[in-house]
């Protein structure tokens, strides 16, 4: 998918996985997503029990703060407009150039990993 905005959550944490090399969260996602795990049984417990097992950058801020730290993420807050509305702006810099930069107006934690993937992404081309 090219659009990274348009990854669910569930596509994020499994990203964030592969780049960090989660195998417990990964094994999570192998588990449920097996040809013998797709019966409606299975893939109506397979978000929420995910979501309860896997390492979920998006709703756990300390972990998101060291994949901030681990990815040298900066961090700026902008406006949209207001001082009501703040946004992050998210970038990765390799020396003078971006690898990722990022200005959706999303949550802080969505946007630093949507930047990690990002720059990932670019770093494996």
């Amino acid at each position: 998918m090219n659009n990274l905005s348009e990854l669910s959550d569930l596509e994020i944490i499994k990203a964030i996985a592969e780049i960090e090399n989660d195998t417990h969260t990964l094994e999570t996602f192998l588990f449920y997503d097996a040809p013998e795990h797709q019966s409606d049984f299975y893939q109506n417990q397979r978000e929420k029990v995910i979501l309860s097992q896997a390492k979920n950058p998006l709703a756990d801020d300390s972990y998101c703060f060291q994949l901030l730290k681990k990815h040298k993420v900066t961090v700026e807050y902008e406006c949209a407009g207001s001082d009501k509305f703040p946004h992050p702006c998210t970038s990765i810099h390799n020396g003078d150039d971006w690898l990722s930069h990022r200005n959706d107006g999303i949550e802080a934690n969505k946007a630093i990993c949507l930047t990690i993937i990002e720059a990932q992404r670019k770093l494996a081309a």
